[in-house]
């Protein structure tokens, strides 16, 4: 069961992650509420910052998004979905856990290119890229 496999017998973490203790399914019951404690640390390597914060037990991950443009704004656009824009620019970022994902709020007959990513905690794989195709409606 969930209490011993995941939280090493601990109820009250499985509970706090939003996991039923008696269920063999690990998905999460509900979204991770929004990073807190925010802040950048330095790092002793030339271009680089540490950003670290708290996330609740129900996160997988992060998806950490900088720029240094102040034109830039970033916006939640669909459940798994943020939105990028710079002037009338607009990168969608879709997040997924599965092999399949639904692109929302594309303009019919807009030529699109997506590119992919997979991540895990060791890190990032190479992009690899569709050809670009045109929405139809």
């Amino acid at each position: 069961n969930q209490v011993d496999a995941v939280a090493n017998g601990d109820g009250d973490i499985v509970a706090k992650a939003g996991v039923k203790g008696t269920s063999t399914n690990t998905a999460r019951l509900k979204r991770p509420s929004i990073a807190s404690n925010l802040k950048y640390l330095y790092s002793e390597l030339a271009g680089e910052m540490l950003i670290g914060y708290n996330a609740d037990k129900l996160a997988h991950g992060a998806v950490i998004i900088t720029f240094a443009d102040p034109r830039v704004n970033v916006r939640v656009s669909a459940t798994h979905q943020l939105s990028i824009t710079i002037d009338d620019v607009e990168v969608l970022v879709d997040i997924s856990t599965t092999i399949k994902t639904t692109i929302k709020n594309l303009k019919q007959q807009d030529k699109i290119q997506s590119m992919v990513s997979l991540f895990n905690t060791n890190g990032v794989s190479p992009l690899a890229s569709p050809a670009s195709v045109v929405v139809p409606r």
